[in-house]
């Protein structure tokens, strides 16, 4: 008997709680390219969520496609482009970061 009344105070608490609407939003990208082949410098890319949070842009979503790279010494040893799904509110801020509204990513999966 007290499981299916705690069961139904549970149960009801959420019709009284707000959904959680989520704005507009848009897809941004921006292309990461660094390091160097045949050298010892090391290429840590950012990372965008935080990138554009810091900016005060609201990210939903992020995903980052590599892209190939040519081997070759002097060549960057690390090329993606990085996608951000973000608030359409918040795209003058991302533009200011370097990002451009984009196509969503192709999110198909990689097999090698």
């Amino acid at each position: 008997m007290y499981r299916l009344l705690l069961l139904a105070l549970l149960g009801g608490c959420s019709m009284w709680m707000p959904a959680f609407e989520e704005p507009p939003t848009v897809w941004v990208a921006r292309e990461f390219t660094g390091g160097r082949q045949c050298s010892d410098e090391v290429y840590t890319p950012p990372d965008i969520r935080a990138l554009l949070a810091a900016a005060g842009v609201r990210v939903f979503e992020v995903w980052v496609e590599p892209m190939a790279v040519i081997a070759a010494c002097g060549a960057p040893s690390y090329a993606a482009i990085h996608y951000a799904r973000i608030a359409e509110a918040d795209l003058e801020r991302a533009r200011q970061l370097g990002f451009e509204k984009s196509d969503p990513p192709n999110k198909t999966p990689q097999t090698e």
